[in-house]
């Protein structure tokens, strides 16, 4: 209970990914974000083993994609939120091991017989809004052109959604039915509703600096303690070929034989045709139906009619005969378009019922002769060639990579020009060109260039889906390493002397809080300090606003809360920027026993969080049986390289 209480109250990064696995791909499609600047699973080269679960592995490759994706997440609801602030609340450690439970209960899965069937499968992705074309059906192009343009893989996804079917079946009933009762809820909802009051001042390692300057050991080894403050992100270079549509536009002039063809193929689209605005009410059964269309003939509104039977009339406007047989049943609508003008059509049925239309309206659409649309036929045949042909195109080129073609030959071969970047860092910037500025297309680029290994072979890349295309070819990484000290000199000693400051900025907050603890008043004792520090302030709050803020509490009004009444506590500030002094002097204790709506909001929220709780035993139990290992040294270095790539960005 302590843990579950803990989650509730003080969790660092939220809820929000304690089942991070559970609908993981669901933050990544659902929303449409496949076309976002990170992918998932099977990217790229391994790059080592993070964890080894059951006979299944993952790889560093998998943690950091899947890291950045759930950072970037969060920070469109958080903005401030920073990669750095991320990763020191344990944030790449939560999704490692929600990753990890995902492993292990599809271990478990499979060894207690479950599946999950191709079809199942299918049905999720055609579910998945980011492959679904203007007309909300499944497109396999833009399914297969979206993957290709993520560096996602058929099985790759597939395995990612079996996982989180797996997930589902198994952590979803045993969170289901969890109830904490109303008096457990109760003095937490009432620590909700505590008040307090204190004082805060700071003691600024600014008002400390000394220009004094280290010696060459001292700055050298407070340059080796320090040295992932100053790495430099890795950086990239790679040269790259744009395919462009335009390019295949010139040679796909159709002729007039294709032109008479397509108008033929089409003919359907160009006759002349009606389309009718139709008024219907449906019933379930033949003789009301009847009883209505008979009110309707005798002289009565449809609408009047459809009203004395409790329903109201559907308008369909200007609709072809086929489409509205889509919407209801071929018999429904061969008897529509069959009925003259504002009279009720004869009786049929359909799979919802037996239709009573009435004929509201009939727009007459004369005939198309080819003349009159030769100029869209033309249009419409040359994009699909310059799309066929561009299509054959990539598939060959990419045959040719396959079969040993190197990227110079075949740029040469395609009279292509190759376009080359001075080494980048992740988001596009040069460090040793920093007056570079990054072309349109090379934001599409950054993600396949850097999920590549060096020696893997050049890649295409959809840069626009169906319009231009990019073939990437990596030709030099530059670790993530602290640059040389003779580099950044004058920029470690600052920061050297800021260290030195704020040590002594902590011994001087050191002394203040004693002088306070032993009854000194505070403001005193913030003048005795001999420094002009800025004047003592009031802070406080109640615990429910705090809880609202979330992640954008400040440290100081977190600590307040967490102190006793009467104490005296140091905050570094962050960045050597000083040390904060908090005083509590004042607790004003919460009574939610005449607020029983904050009762049950605590009691639906620690229900949720033990079904919560549950589940995560389950799957540590899961854990347990099929066997983790994990490779803390490919850990620590995935963080490293997360930590030094927002750095650059």
């Amino acid at each position: 209970m302590i843990s579950l209480i803990r989650r509730l109250f003080n969790s660092k990064i939220g809820l929000a990914i304690t089942f991070l696995f559970i609908g993981l791909v669901a933050i990544a499609f659902a929303a449409g974000d496949i076309t976002g600047s990170h992918g998932f699973g099977g990217i790229g080269g391994n790059g080592g083993t993070v964890a080894e679960v059951g006979g299944d592995s993952l790889t560093s490759a998998d943690l950091q994609s899947r890291t950045q994706m759930v950072f970037d997440r969060q920070k469109q609801q958080a903005p401030d939120l920073e990669m750095t602030s991320f990763l020191a609340s344990g944030g790449m450690e939560n999704i490692l091991d929600q990753l990890i439970n995902g492993m292990a209960l599809t271990e478990f899965a499979n060894d207690e017989g479950m599946q999950t069937s191709k079809r199942l499968i299918d049905g999720e992705i055609a579910s998945i809004p980011a492959f679904k074309d203007a007309s909300g059906k499944f497109s396999e192009q833009l399914y297969r052109d979206l993957l290709r343009r993520q560096g996602i893989t058929d099985a790759a996804l597939r395995q990612d959604i079996s996982r989180d079917l797996y997930s589902r079946q198994l952590l979803t009933p045993i969170g289901l039915g969890s109830k904490i009762s109303q008096d457990m809820a109760m003095p937490y909802a009432s620590l909700l509703l505590e008040a307090r009051e204190g004082r805060i001042a700071i003691v600024p390692s600014k008002l400390l600096m000394s220009n004094d300057q280290p010696n060459p050991q001292e700055l050298a080894e407070f340059y080796r303690r320090n040295a992932d403050r100053f790495t430099v992100p890795e950086q990239r270079q790679f040269r790259y070929v744009l395919i462009d549509k335009a390019r295949f536009e010139k040679n796909a002039q159709p002729s007039d034989a294709e032109v008479k063809g397509y108008y033929e193929q089409n003919k359907a689209n160009y006759a002349a045709r009606e389309n009718r605005t139709l008024e219907q009410i449906i019933l379930p059964t033949q003789a009301a139906a009847e009883t209505i269309a008979k009110k309707v003939k005798g002289g009565e509104s449809l609408a009047n009619a459809a009203k004395s039977a409790g329903l109201a009339v559907a308008t369909l406007s200007d609709l072809s005969e086929q489409q509205y047989a889509e919407k209801t049943s071929g018999a429904v609508a061969k008897a529509a378009f069959a009925t003259a003008n504002h009279e009720i059509a004869p009786l049929a049925k359909s799979p919802l019922g037996w239709h009573v239309v009435r004929v509201a309206g009939i727009t007459t659409i004369p005939a198309k002769p080819l003349e009159t649309v030769r100029a869209e036929i033309l249009t419409a045949l040359q994009d699909q060639k310059a799309a066929e042909a561009m299509s054959d195109f990539l598939a060959r080129a990419e045959d040719q990579i396959a079969a040993g073609t190197t990227f110079d030959e075949f740029a040469k071969d395609a009279s292509l020009a190759i376009k080359a970047t001075p080494p980048i860092l992740q988001g596009g910037k040069s460090i040793e060109k920093t007056d570079y500025q990054a072309p349109e297309e090379l934001q599409a680029l950054l993600k396949p260039a850097f999920d590549m290994e060096l020696d893997d072979e050049p890649q295409m890349v959809t840069v626009q889906p169906e319009a231009l295309y990019a073939l990437v070819d990596v030709t030099d990484v530059k670790a993530a390493t602290p640059p040389p000290l003779d580099k950044v000199h004058d920029m470690i000693v600052q920061q050297f002397q800021m260290d030195r400051a704020a040590s002594k900025a902590k011994t001087i907050a050191d002394q203040i809080v004693a002088k306070i603890n032993k009854g000194t008043d505070f403001s005193k004792a913030m003048s005795e300090s001999g420094l002009k520090v800025p004047p003592v302030q009031e802070i406080g709050g109640k615990r429910a606003d705090i809880a609202r803020a979330g992640q954008k509490v400040p440290p100081p009004l977190a600590l307040l809360f967490s102190m006793a009444e009467g104490s005296t506590k140091t905050l570094e500030a962050g960045q050597d920027q000083g040390y904060f002094i908090v005083t509590l002097d004042k607790i004003q204790r919460g009574d939610a026993g005449k607020q029983p709506a904050i009762i049950k909001a605590v009691q639906q929220e620690m229900s949720r969080v033990a079904g919560n709780e549950y589940a995560q035993q389950f799957a540590l139990a899961t854990r347990q049986q099929v066997g983790v290992k994990k490779n803390e040294a490919a850990i620590a270095k995935v963080k490293q390289q997360l930590r030094g790539a927002t750095t650059g960005q």
